[in-house]
C-alpha cells in the first residue's frame, strides 16, 4: 500500500518522510535547528501564513548536508555558508507554501488516519519489523519536530503533491506531434569520413623569425597582458589562533564535572498508555470504568491498549510511547509517571487529550562518561572557545588599525598575525587566500585599487576575516616577445598545417567529383577511411562532434562534402552519400509510447512552472531579513 502511494505521489512521501529523518547532520549538528526562541521569528509571510526562521534553518541544514553527501570535501567552505543558501532555500519554501495554500483552497486533504497508516507502515520507524514509538519520537526530536508538528508537515507536503499530480495529469501530446517528432528523429544518413592526421602535414610548418616578428607586430592586441597588482593580506583565522592556545588540566576537569552534572536526575522513563480521547464532549465513562475493572482483574495492559486505546500509533505496540525525560508528555501525565515503580499501572489520569491509564515499562538511568573518555574532546572545545573569543576581540581591532594604515606590516605586528605579500597577480588570482573570490573582488575594487585604501574587513567565513591593500600596480601592456613567442609559433604552425590539410581535402573532393573512389584515394595517401551506414542522430558509436556535423549538412545532391577540424589538430573530410527519411508507417509503437511519456512529462513541467508563476503573481509575499525587517 505504501509503495503504491509513493509511486502515485511521484516520490514526495519518500522525500518528506524518509529523507528528512535519515540525513545525519554530521557536518552542522542538530543544534543549528534550535537557534531561535520559542516565539519563532519569521523569515517570510505568504498570504498571511508564516515561514519561520526555524523552518528556514532546518531547510538550509538539509540542503547543505545533501550537497556534502553528494560532493564530499570537493566543495569549498564558502559554498556551505548559511548566507549562500538562505535566498534559494527560502524561495523554495515560498513556492512550497504557495502550493500548499492552493491545494487547501482546492479542497485537497489528507486525513489524520491516513497519515497514521502511512507512519505505521514506514520502514524508517520500525525495529525488528514493527513500528517503534521510541524510534519515531527520537528521530523527530533530533530534527526539532513533535509528532503533531511532523504530521502537519506530512499533511501539507502530501496535499501539495496531490496538487502537482493533478496538474501533471492534464498534460498530453497529440498523435500528429508524436509522429512529426519521431519522423525527424528517425532520419538516417550514410556517410564516409577520412581523417587527415596533423603529423602528416607538420614537416617544415614551423615559422621563421620574420614570420614571428610580423605576427607579433601586426596583431599585438592579441598578446596583451592583464592588469596586475602586488598586494598585502592580513587574515584573522580561528584555526590559526587555536594553534597557539593551550588549556590547563584543571580547566578540562572542571568542564568535565560541569558536563556530567546533567546526568544527575537525567533518568528516562519508558511509558505505555491507554488513551480515551476527549473530542470536546467528554470521554466514554463506561468504557473507562470497564478498562479500570479489567486492569484491576489483572488483564494484560498491552492487550487492553490494542483493544481500547484511541492512540492508533501506540495501540499497535501495546500502548508503548517510548522514553520521556520528564518533559515529553503533559504535566499531569509526567507527574503520575514520576511517582510510579517499574511495571506499575496508574489510575485514570486526565489531560487535555483525554483520560490515560499509564504503565511504567522501564527506568533508564544513564551512566556519566568518564574523564578519560571525554578529555580530548573537551580540550578541543575549550581551545576552540578561547580561539573564538580571541577572534571576536581582535576583529574590531583589525578593522580599526587597518582604517588608515599605509602598510599592513604594522597592523599584522600589533595583532601578532602574519602578513602575506603577493607576487604580481591578476584577476585570476594566485595561491591560498589570494585566490579567494571575495579577496580578489576587494583587491580590484575602486576603493583598494584606485583609491589605494585598505579594504574593509572581508568576511570569508564565520571564523575567518581578512583585509587587503594594493602596494603596486601594473597596467595592461603587450607582453614581451620572449614571453609569447611559443604561443605565436604554435599559432602559425597550426595555421600552416590546417592550410595544407584543407588543400589536401579539396584535392580529394575534386578527385571524387571526376569519378575517383574516396576509400582508394585515402589509402593511397595513408589517411584513415571509415564508412557509416544508416546512422541516426542518437548513434553513440560515432563521435558526437562528427555526428553533429553530419546532421548539420544541408545537402540536396550527393555526394556532398564538409570539413571538421578536431581539437587534436587532425582534419576530417566528410562525404555524405544519402539521407533516408522515416515514414509514418515505419514508426515503432513502443517508441511512440516512450516519446509520448517524455513529451507529456516536459509539458507537465512547463504547465506547473506557469502555474507557480501565476501563484506568485497573485500572492502577497513578504520576505524579512535576519533582523526581521522587510
Amino acid at each position: 500500500m505504501i509503495q503504491s502511494f509513493r509511486n502515485k505521489l511521484q516520490g514526495i512521501f519518500a522525500v518528506v518522510l524518509v529523507v528528512l529523518i535519515s540525513i545525519p547532520f554530521v557536518l552542522f549538528g542538530v543544534d543549528s535547528l534550535f537557534t531561535t526562541n520559542s516565539n519563532q521569528g519569521e523569515a517570510a509571510q505568504v498570504d498571511g501564513e508564516a515561514i519561520t526562521d526555524t523552518e528556514l534553518t532546518r531547510a538550509i541544514a538539509m540542503q547543505k548536508q545533501q550537497m556534502v553527501n553528494r560532493f564530499g570535501d570537493q566543495l569549498p567552505a564558502e559554498f556551505l555558508t548559511d548566507e549562500r543558501w538562505r535566498t534559494p532555500v527560502l524561495e523554495q519554501l515560498i513556492s512550497q507554501k504557495l502550493e500548499i495554500i492552493s491545494a487547501r483552497d482546492s479542497g485537497i486533504a489528507i486525513s489524520d488516519a491516513r497519515i497514521d497508516q502511512l507512519l505505521l507502515a514506514e520502514e524508517a520507524f520500525k525495529v525488528d519489523g514493527k513500528f517503534s514509538p521510541q524510534l519515531y519520537r527520537q528521530r523527530l526530536a533530533s530534527l526539532g519536530y513533535t509528532p503533531t508538528s511532523y504530521k502537519k508537515v506530512l499533511q501539507d507536503e502530501l496535499i501539495g503533491a496531490q496538487l502537482r499530480q493533478g496538474i501533471s495529469l492534464t498534460a498530453f501530446a497529440t498523435d500528429a506531434e508524436l509522429t512529426s517528432t519521431l519522423v525527424r528523429a528517425g532520419q538516417t544518413r550514410d556517410f564516409y569520413f577520412v581523417t587527415l592526421p596533423k603529423d602528416l602535414f607538420s614537416e617544415g610548418a614551423a615559422p621563421d623569425q620574420a614570420a614571428i616578428d610580423a605576427e607579433y607586430q601586426n596583431n599585438s592586441a592579441q598578446y596583451m597582458g592583464p592588469e596586475q597588482v602586488k598586494a598585502q593580506l592580513v587574515a584573522l583565522d580561528v584555526d590559526e589562533l587555536a594553534k597557539n592556545i593551550d588549556v590547563a588540566e584543571e580547566d578540562i576537569r572542571a568542564q568535565h564535572e560541569q558536563e556530567i552534572s546533567v546526568f544527575e536526575g537525567s533518568e528516562r522513563r519508558r511509558a505505555a498508555h491507554i488513551l480515551l480521547e476527549d473530542l470536546g464532549d467528554g470521554i466514554d465513562q463506561a468504557k473507562a470504568d470497564e478498562i479500570q475493572a479489567k486492569l484491576d482483574a489483572g488483564e494484560a495492559f498491552e492487550a487492553l491498549a490494542k483493544t481500547y486505546s484511541d492512540d492508533i500509533l501506540s495501540a499497535e505496540q501495546g500502548g508503548d510511547l517510548g522514553f520521556t525525560d520528564g518533559a515529553t508528555f503533559p504535566e499531569a501525565f509526567e507527574a503520575a509517571l514520576a511517582g510510579m515503580q517499574e511495571g506499575e499501572v496508574s489510575q485514570a489520569v486526565t489531560t487535555e487529550a483525554g483520560v490515560h491509564f499509564i504503565k511504567l515499562l522501564e527506568i533508564d538511568a544513564p551512566e556519566a562518561p568518564s574523564y578519560d573518555s571525554m578529555k580530548d574532546e573537551i580540550r578541543e572545545r575549550l581551545v576552540r572557545d578561547k580561539a573564538m573569543a580571541e577572534f571576536e576581540e581582535l576583529a574590531p581591532e583589525l578593522e580599526e588599525l587597518a582604517y588608515n594604515a599605509e602598510d599592513l606590516t604594522d597592523v599584522a605586528g600589533q595583532l601578532g598575525l602574519d602578513m602575506q605579500s603577493s607576487v604580481w597577480l591578476s584577476r585570476s588570482g594566485s595561491e591560498g587566500l589570494l585566490s579567494h573570490p571575495k579577496v580578489l573582488e576587494a583587491i580590484f575594487s575602486d576603493q583598494v585599487l584606485k583609491d589605494r585604501q585598505t579594504s574593509d574587513p572581508i568576511e570569508l567565513s564565520d571564523t575567518q576575516v581578512a583585509i587587503v591593500k594594493v602596494v603596486d600596480y601594473k597596467a595592461p601592456a603587450v607582453k614581451p616577445l620572449d614571453e609569447v613567442k611559443e604561443e605565436i609559433v604554435s599559432k602559425l604552425t597550426n595555421a600552416t598545417i590546417l592550410g595544407r590539410q584543407q588543400l589536401a581535402a579539396k584535392e580529394l573532393e575534386d578527385a571524387v567529383a571526376t569519378g575517383g573512389d574516396l576509400e582508394a584515394l585515402a589509402k593511397e595517401k595513408s589517411y584513415t577511411w571509415n564508412v557509416v551506414l544508416a546512422s541516426r542522430k542518437d548513434n553513440f558509436q560515432v563521435e558526437q562532434q562528427l555526428l553533429k556535423a553530419v546532421f548539420a549538412m544541408k545537402a540536396t545532391a550527393f555526394p556532398a562534402f564538409d570539413e571538421l577540424s578536431l581539437a587534436n589538430g587532425d582534419l576530417q573530410l566528410i562525404q555524405l552519400n544519402g539521407v533516408t527519411e522515416l515514414s509514418a508507417d515505419d514508426i515503432n509503437k513502443n517508441e511512440k509510447q516512450q516519446l509520448s511519456a517524455q513529451l507529456e512529462q516536459a509539458e507537465a513541467r512547463r504547465d506547473f512552472s506557469a502555474f507557480q508563476e501565476q501563484l506568485r503573481a497573485d500572492a502577497e509575499i513578504e520576505v524579512f531579513d535576519n533582523n526581521g525587517s522587510i
